[in-house]
């Protein structure tokens, strides 16, 4: 697309107009000269098909560099990512397999109750700390599935639907899922040694805010590779990590939630993020998928079968 900038003087050199070179230039002109401050006013042409930018004379030598600078920096745009092909849409099957999820944790609620009644899954699959630490590894993956109350169990469900659908979107479903429940295992695991004795957790929460920051870390690193100015670092790189840090606040510090576990899981996902950056520039065969859903599943069947469910 060309960068040249047609321009006239009219009337002397009281007003210079500015002729983008298609129109579709018109608009990014327009925000270019007023994000720079820039007096302007636009006019349509004799024939009422063109838009034209009109500045004065004396800011005109400003208005021409200043659209100069545009074009040399928006050359090549549409840039490519550099990080494979663009995002694909959300498949059925993104949104089934978080359903899908959703619908164990509440089945899993039906049998248990609220954390209120003493079901003795709370007794056998609950995070202690104490008895993690003897070697009960396995309550890091059970107390996943376990929930205080009807609206602990039914806000962790919107929350893997929403931010599990969306991170299997970008990673393919079996990394995706694996991710999930690592995150909340690992953070699960942490929470455990750095608490004191005494202390207990249930619920998904971990495994979701690890999900939330692994989105983050996936949607900032696409968005690097995209834009690569230094200029949108902050503007564009980093406001994905930093949304979802803000999500962490707002949901994930209340004061009956489980600020440790959440930070934890956020962290982790984050973490596990980061080696999985590669998957965005290919798609793994259907067995990858296959494999990575049966081996996360395995793991959640034989962690209740330890706790003796």
């Amino acid at each position: 697309m060309s960068g040249r900038l047609d321009t006239w003087a009219v009337d002397g050199p009281v007003e210079e107009r500015l002729i983008p070179p298609t129109p579709e230039r018109f608009l990014p002109y327009v925000a270019a000269l007023s994000s720079a401050r820039i007096p302007h006013r636009v006019e349509v042409d004799a024939a009422g098909q063109a838009y034209i930018v009109v500045v004065t004379g004396w800011t005109a030598e400003r208005a021409r560099a200043e659209l100069v600078d545009y074009e040399r920096a928006n050359r090549d745009w549409p840039r490519g990512s550099g990080i494979g092909p663009a995002l694909a849409a959300l498949r059925p099957a993104d949104v089934l397999s978080g359903l899908v999820v959703a619908a164990a944790m509440l089945n899993v609620y039906l049998h248990s109750g609220p954390v209120a009644a003493a079901h003795r899954l709370f007794e056998i699959g609950a995070l202690d700390a104490e008895r993690l630490r003897a070697g009960e590894w396995w309550r890091a993956v059970t107390s996943l599935w376990l929930h205080a109350d009807a609206m602990h169990v039914f806000g962790n469900a919107v929350a893997v639907v929403v931010f599990g659908s969306a991170l299997s979107q970008v990673l393919g479903l079996g990394p995706a899922w694996v991710l999930v429940l690592l995150s909340g295992v690992l953070g699960n695991l942490t929470e455990a040694a750095l608490a004191a004795y005494g202390r207990h957790a249930i619920g998904a929460s971990t495994a979701t805010f690890g999900a939330l920051g692994a989105l983050g870390v996936v949607q900032s690193a696409r968005s690097w590779r995209r834009w690569r100015d230094l200029r949108m670092v902050f503007s564009r790189t980093w406001l994905p990590l930093g949304a979802a840090a803000t999500l962490l606040g707002w949901l994930g510090t209340g004061p009956q939630t489980d600020v440790v576990g959440h930070a934890m899981g956020f962290a982790w996902g984050a973490l596990l993020a980061l080696p999985c950056l590669a998957l965005l520039e290919r798609r793994l065969p259907w067995y990858v998928h296959a494999l990575c859903g049966l081996g996360a599943s395995s793991l959640v069947a034989w962690s209740w079968r330890l706790a003796g469910a």
